[in-house]
């Protein structure tokens, strides 16, 4: 009885876990998009490719980029959270 339950949680954050990833790309897509408008209009584009990268970490950054980073790093935490919990489900189930 504990095993199906423990193997329905498991599924069910599994579940939860796939939106949570969709939603972490689009928060990551739009706060590319709005570095790209508010900081980076003068780069070309081989250097605003090589900053991008970084641009999350950047401590310069505009109100709407900060509240997108925010955003963002609420979602890939929420889906490591989600990815932990179905690891510690998975290791109660072993033992």
């Amino acid at each position: 009885m504990l095993q199906t339950v423990l193997s329905v949680l498991t599924s069910i954050l599994f579940l939860a876990a796939i939106p949570v990833f969709v939603v972490g790309a689009y928060q990551q897509h739009k706060f590319f998009e709005e570095w790209r408008e508010h900081h980076a209009q003068s780069l070309d584009w081989f250097t605003k490719g090589q900053r991008s990268v970084v641009a999350v970490l950047s401590n310069k950054l505009s109100h709407r980029c900060r509240d997108r980073r925010r955003k963002l790093f609420m979602a890939v935490g929420a889906f490591f959270g989600l990815l932990l919990a179905m690891a510690l489900l998975i290791a109660f189930q072993r033992s």
